[in-house]
């Protein structure tokens, strides 16, 4: 049975005001609905009370969980150098395509959300796996049967026939109507959104400039998106060149997966996009996927092909995001975990690498990976700040995250939903974190 319990004499990273409000208590309390944060006060005006748990964290930060809006569950995102990541997908799916496959395989994405959860991400939003195991975590971690993050998911991608993630993680359509058709199937699975895919991307590129080539016509995707629309769900779109993130933005979708260089036009439909369920489009870098493109060769094992991919679509998914912060284009963080090198424990990273790369501040990081990624999932009544009523969804931190955003990567404590984790644990890729740390 949960307890309710009490913060005392901590700091509140407070993102959305950017202020540091210290010497706080932050009380806990338990519903039907899970834990909720209850009246914050300073220290001063509090009165201890005698029926909960006291948690003393003298000079501790306490600051709104992290939300990753972009990962899969699929694989562990540790170093692939003997064979390309579709070829991975192959075997994923041949592996997983029984009933004793598919269990081992939910048992796999589990422990990734394990790590999500213990990493100080308390939601997430799940964007592409196999065999629809993601909705049943999803259940389960709304029933209180499994602990985990909140999630939303997609199921399959919609791709088309050779398109990114084709045939595997993908399902396929080559018409307007065969678009229509998947989108149906995947409601009626009760998934959260529609994930397609409009370029070609990094792990199945076959020669330089793959990755950003357009795949998915502006009909087909125009179709996918009324459709997913009529029943409320938001669209979510892969697209690695300007020319697919205009169509996919002409198309209505919600979010733009990656990004690339903008144009004027490109801008204006990101802020004004009627089409869209919001009436504007969310862009989500993920720098992190990237950022094997400028490791040592020697390290990656990549080949020229792969590695001339992995840098133009890091180059542009940079300039895309200084030009998304200094236009005022809703940003959302994502960092497309299970990728070569982006494991589900580090999305720190993509703060670290938001900061040094894209240049934008530590305030405005920690406000996309919290309040505005909640907006963009449309949870911001919910989790995204440490406020009074909101869900107990927060980290503490040991010293402030402003000044260091490095101590993201080893919170004291997490909890989802008021679900306390006093000491969480990671079990951690030695080789991929020494490879990353290596990067000049």
């Amino acid at each position: 049975m949960n307890t309710d319990f009490v913060l005392i004499n901590c700091s509140i990273v407070c993102v959305d005001s950017g202020e540091i409000r210290r010497d706080m208590a932050v009380p806990v309390k338990h519903t039907d609905n899970g834990g909720v944060f209850g009246d914050i006060v300073r220290m001063k005006d509090f009165k201890l009370p005698s029926d909960c748990r006291i948690i003393d964290l003298e000079g501790k930060y306490v600051m709104p969980g992290l939300i990753n809006t972009h990962v899969h569950l699929f694989s562990s995102g540790g170093p692939v150098k003997s064979m390309p990541v579709g070829s991975a997908q192959k075997l994923i799916f041949a592996a997983a395509n029984s009933s004793l496959g598919k269990k081992t395989l939910r048992n796999l994405m589990k422990s990734r959300l394990e790590a999500l959860l213990n990493s100080g991400v308390t939601t997430a939003r799940c964007v592409g796996d196999f065999f629809y195991q993601d909705i049943i975590l999803r259940d389960l971690i709304e029933s209180g049967e499994v602990l985990g993050p909140r999630i939303k998911v997609s199921g399959h991608m919609i791709s088309v026939t050779g398109g990114h993630g084709a045939p595997y993680l993908s399902m396929t359509a080559d018409t307007p109507e065969e678009g229509i058709a998947l989108v149906r199937k995947n409601a009626a699975q009760n998934v959260d959104l529609i994930k397609i895919c409009v370029t070609g991307g990094v792990s199945d590129a076959k020669a330089v400039g793959d990755a950003g080539k357009v795949q998915m016509s502006l009909r087909e995707a125009s179709a996918i998106c009324d459709e997913a629309h009529k029943f409320g769900l938001p669209v979510a779109a892969h697209a690695q060149s300007a020319e697919g993130v205009r169509i996919a933005l002409k198309a209505g979708v919600d979010t733009i997966e990656h990004g690339s260089p903008m144009d004027d036009e490109i801008i204006s439909l990101f802020k004004n996009n009627p089409r869209a369920l919001k009436g504007h489009s969310y862009l989500v870098p993920t720098i992190e996927a990237g950022i094997p493109g400028m490791m040592d060769r020697k390290i990656t094992g990549f080949s020229d092909i792969l590695f001339e991919n992995y840098n133009a679509v890091l180059s542009g998914m940079l300039q895309g995001y200084c030009q998304a912060a200094a236009s005022g284009i809703k940003i959302g963080m994502g960092t497309d975990a299970a990728m070569p090198y982006v494991t589900h424990y580090n999305t720190w990273r993509e703060l670290d690498y938001a900061i040094k790369y894209a240049g934008i501040s530590p305030w405005l990081a920690l406000k996309i990976a919290t309040i505005d990624s909640a907006e963009l999932m449309g949870l911001e009544d919910i989790t995204g700040t440490v406020e009074s009523g909101k869900s107990a969804d927060f980290i503490v931190l040991a010293s402030n995250p402003v000044q260091d955003i490095s101590v993201l990567g080893s919170p004291l404590m997490v909890a989802s939903r008021g679900n306390l984790i006093e000491r969480p644990r990671v079990r951690k890729d030695k080789k991929v974190d020494s490879s990353l740390d290596s990067i000049k």
